[in-house]
């Protein structure tokens, strides 16, 4: 999937590489490895094992609405409300 995303061009533009957990899918350095190779050329952040994706923890992450990544204190917040009232 990811090398479809960056074949399309559909990477291009974006602002950081957020990745879940990969329970069970592989060797960790090489799901990392093939993550940073899809982004290589884009000189954007990489975070993997958030608590979404094919792990136990699936937490609902909102795409498509304005986010704040901060590395330094390992926290991502969605500064949008998910849905309207």
């Amino acid at each position: 999937m990811l090398t479809h995303l960056r074949l399309s061009g559909r990477l291009k533009g974006i602002a950081a590489l957020l990745a879940g957990q990969f329970d069970e899918c592989g060797d960790p350095a090489q799901i990392d490895e093939l993550l940073l190779e899809a982004v290589r050329n884009l000189n954007i952040p990489v975070v993997s094992g958030l608590p979404f994706g094919h792990g136990e923890v699936n937490m609902t992450l909102p795409i498509g609405l304005p986010a704040v990544l901060d590395s330094g204190n390992l926290t991502l917040s969605v500064t949008e409300p998910a849905v309207a009232r």
